[in-house]
């Protein structure tokens, strides 16, 4: 394989394009998130996937269960 790396193709149209803003963004949403306390191990993750402005702060309640 000559690049591995794919390019992002949708920067900027439905996750901020500079990697700064994108940081903040994804940190904001997990830092706002407070999902209830699960009893049990979680054994599989589902999450939206859209554009931020719609599914980010939904996918960020997933991700801070696992983090």
């Amino acid at each position: 394989m000559e690049n591995s790396v794919r390019n992002p193709v949708v920067a900027g149209s439905f996750y901020p394009a500079d990697p700064v803003k994108l940081r903040k963004t994804v940190t904001e949403f997990i830092e706002a998130a407070k999902p209830e306390k699960l009893n049990g191990d979680v054994i599989a993750l589902v999450s939206p996937h859209a554009g931020y402005i719609y599914s980010g702060h939904v996918a960020s309640y997933s991700f801070k269960l696992i983090s």
